[in-house]
C-alpha cells in the first residue's frame, strides 16, 4: 500500500470483520440487489451505479467512483460516479495509469491500494489535476485496484473525502467487501459479453452458412436448422424441427448414420463423416456428405450434435466427368499405341519376310532361265526350302502370339521330367554353342522336377531364350543354365545367364516387342524379334512369367518360373 507523508496509516488488510451489524445488513442487501441484477442482463454502468450509492450510504460524508481499465488501452473510463460534477467527471475519464496519476492511475500502476491522506499536499496529484480535485471538494482519496479472481487488474475503486483522513477499520472492510463485490459485477459482465458475441458469431455463422446445419438434442432430434438445409431438403423449417434428423435422409442412409451417433456417443468420440442420400420434396434425393460432431460439457457429458450437410452433386458430377474424360484420354492413346504397334509389327514384319521372300524369288527364277547342273540345282532347291520354312516359323510364331493375346491357344499338359528336358535342349545346342566358342554350363538336380506342363511349349521357350544366350555372346563366352528348387507350395525357376555384352540401360520391357532386336540385325546375327515375346506370352498362358535383367557390359539374366500348381508330387 502506498501512502503520502501524513501520519501513520492504517494498514490496508482485515484481520476479521469490523462491520457494524447494520451495516452487515444493509451489505448484504446490497450484494443480493446486485446479484439480482447481474442475472437479469442489467445494464455495467447501472449496476456499478447501484454498488457505488450503496457504499456512499454505508459511509456517509464520503463520496465513490469506480473507473474501469480499458480492453484496448491502459486507460481508466469512469464506470460509475453519481454524485461528482461533470468537470471531475471530465478528468478522471481517459486517465492514463502511471506513478504520479493521482490515487486511481497510481493504484493500477502499482497493483495495489493507495491512500492519499491529503490531495492538497500528495505529490501524486498534481498542477491542473490537483486542483480540479480540491474544486470538487476532494482532500481524502482512498483507490483500491479492482482484480479478478486470476490476478488481471479490471479498474479502481476509490472513496472521496472532503477532510484529510485515513480509512479506519470499518472504511477498510466496507471498500474491501464492495471492491470485491465490484469485481464479480465486471468480470461477470465481460463474460457475458463474451458469450454473447460467441453466440451472435455461432448465429450468423450458422444462419448464413453455405453448408446446411442442423443442431440436434442428444436423442438425435432436430432442434435448430439454417436456412440452407431448408433449401435442400426443399422443406420449410416447421416440418423439420421436431423430427428425428434420420427422416432427412433415404432408407439406404438411416441406419449408417444412426451407428456414426452411437459411435459418438459410446465412444466419447468428437465425430464422424460419412456420405449419404438428402431426401428433396416430391420423392427425390440429393447425395450429400455429412459431418457429425458431439456438443460435450467441460465433463464430457454429450448434450447433442451438430450436423453439417454439404451437396456434392456438383463434385461427383466433376468427378465422373473427369473419370469420363481420363477413360477417353486413355482409349484414344490405347488406340493411338495401338495403331503405332500395328504400324511397327507390319514394318518389322514386312522386313523378315522380304529377305527369306527374295531368296525364294531369286532361287526361283535361276531355276527358271537357267540350265544348272544337278548339284547347283539341289543347292537351289535346298535354299528355296530353308528360305519358306524361315517364312513359316515366322507366321507360325505370329499366329501364336495373336492366339496367346486372344486367348484361344490350346496346351496340351502332360507330366514331364524338367530336367531331362533341360538336358535336352542342352544336347540340341551343344553343336552351335560350340561353333561360337560359348561353353554351355547346366548341372541336373536330383531328385528330377515332375511337371504337368505343355512339353511342346516348354521346350519352344526353352530353346528361344538358350539360343538368343548363345547367338548374342561373346566368343569364349558362357552360358550358365541353372534350375532352382523351392518348396513344393512354391514355383519352379530356371535361370539362364550370359558373358555377352549385356543391355542398354532401360532397355529389358523393350526386348519383349515384336521385333525389336535393338539393333543388333546389322551385326548379321540371326534372328526375327519374336522369340522373347513369344517366349514369355507362352509362360503366362501356362500360369509362369519371363523376367530379364541386363546392364551394359555385364551380360543378361532371364528367369523362367514355373507356377505352384504345376508341380507334380
Amino acid at each position: 500500500m502506498t501512502t503520502d507523508a501524513m501520519p501513520t496509516p492504517l494498514r490496508w488488510s482485515m484481520d476479521g470483520p469490523h462491520l457494524q451489524p447494520l451495516q452487515g445488513e444493509a451489505l448484504a442487501d446490497l450484494h443480493a440487489r446486485t446479484l439480482e441484477m447481474i442475472t437479469s442482463g442489467k445494464e455495467l454502468h447501472a449496476t456499478l451505479n447501484v454498488v457505488a450509492l450503496g457504499i456512499e450510504d454505508l459511509m456517509p460524508g464520503k463520496r465513490c467512483a469506480i473507473l474501469l481499465l480499458d480492453d484496448t488501452g491502459p486507460v481508466l473510463r469512469c464506470g460509475a460516479a453519481p454524485n461528482v460534477s461533470a468537470p471531475w467527471r471530465r478528468w478522471i475519464d481517459d486517465l492514463v495509469p502511471g506513478p504520479m496519476s493521482g490515487g486511481c492511475g497510481t493504484a493500477v500502476h502499482l497493483g495495489e491500494p493507495v491512500i492519499s491522506y491529503d490531495v492538497a499536499d500528495d505529490p501524486k496529484f498534481r498542477g491542473g489535476f490537483r486542483s480540479a480535485a480540491l474544486d470538487e471538494g476532494i482532500r481524502a482519496c482512498w483507490s483500491t485496484p479492482v482484480v479478478s479472481g486470476d490476478g488481471t487488474i479490471l479498474g479502481t475503486f476509490a472513496i472521496y473525502g472532503s477532510e484529510p483522513a485515513f480509512p479506519q477499520p470499518n472504511d477498510v472492510a466496507l471498500v474491501t467487501q464492495c471492491t470485491d463485490l465490484t469485481a464479480a459485477v465486471i468480470t461477470n459482465h465481460k463474460l457475458h459479453q463474451k458469450l454473447s458475441l460467441s453466440e451472435e458469431r455461432f448465429r450468423r455463422a450458422f444462419d448464413s452458412n453455405v453448408v446446411g446445419m442442423a443442431i440436434l438434442d442428444e436423442a438425435g432430434t432436430c432442434i435448430r436448422v439454417n436456412d440452407t438445409l431448408c433449401q435442400l431438403t426443399s422443406s420449410p423449417e416447421r416440418h423439420i424441427l421436431g423430427q428425428p434428423v434420420q427422416e432427412l435422409f433415404t432408407d439406404d442412409s438411416r441406419e449408417p448414420f444412426a451407428k456414426q451417433l452411437s459411435y459418438i456417443g459410446e465412444r466419447l468420440a468428437d465425430g464422424a463423416q460419412l456420405d449419404g442420400r438428402l431426401r428433396t420434396a416430391g420423392g427425390g434425393w440429393i447425395p450429400a456428405h455429412l459431418s457429425i460432431s458431439g456438443l460435450w460439457t467441460a465433463d464430457r457429458e454429450l448434450t447433442g450434435f451438430c450436423l453439417h450437410v454439404l451437396n456434392i452433386s456438383e463434385r461427383l458430377a466433376a468427378e465422373r466427368a473427369r473419370e469420363e474424360q481420363l477413360e477417353a484420354e486413355v482409349a484414344r492413346r490405347t488406340a493411338e499405341e495401338a495403331s503405332r504397334a500395328k504400324s511397327v509389327f507390319l514394318s518389322g514384319m514386312t522386313h523378315e519376310v522380304q529377305t527369306p521372300m527374295a531368296v525364294i524369288v531369286g532361287f526361283s527364277e535361276l531355276l527358271e532361265t537357267l540350265d544348272l547342273d544337278e548339284e547347283r540345282r539341289q543347292s537351289a532347291y535346298r535354299k528355296i526350302g530353308e528360305a519358306a520354312k524361315h517364312v513359316i516359323s515366322l507366321v507360325d510364331d505370329v499366329l501364336d502370339i495373336a492366339k496367346i493375346e486372344a486367348g484361344v491357344i490350346a496346351l496340351q499338359d502332360e507330366d514331364i521330367d524338367l530336367s531331362e528336358e533341360v538336358a535336352g535342349i542342352v544336347e540340341m545346342l551343344e553343336p552351335v554353342a560350340r561353333d561360337r566358342e560359348v561353353s554351355l554350363r547346366y548341372a541336373p538336380i536330383h531328385p528330377s522336377i515332375r511337371m504337368h506342363a505343355d512339353r511342346r511349349r516348354v521346350r519352344e521357350v526353352l530353346l528361344n531364350i538358350v539360343s538368343n544366350a548363345i547367338k548374342y555372346n561373346r566368343f569364349g563366352g558362357f552360358v550358365d543354365i541353372e534350375v532352382v528348387d523351392g518348396p513344393v507350395n512354391e514355383g519352379v525357376l530356371i535361370r539362364i545367364s550370359d558373358e555377352g555384352p549385356g543391355l542398354p540401360t532401360d532397355a529389358d520391357d523393350q526386348l519383349f516387342e515384336p521385333f525389336n532386336r535393338l539393333g543388333v540385325e546389322v551385326t548379321g546375327v540371326q534372328g526375327s524379334g519374336l522369340g522373347l515375346p513369344l517366349s514369355r506370352a507362352l509362360m503366362e498362358a501356362m500360369g509362369g512369367s519371363v523376367r530379364l535383367r541386363g546392364r551394359p557390359r555385364c551380360g543378361v539374366v532371364v528367369d523362367i518360373n514355373f507356377p505352384p500348381s504345376s508341380r507334380v508330387g
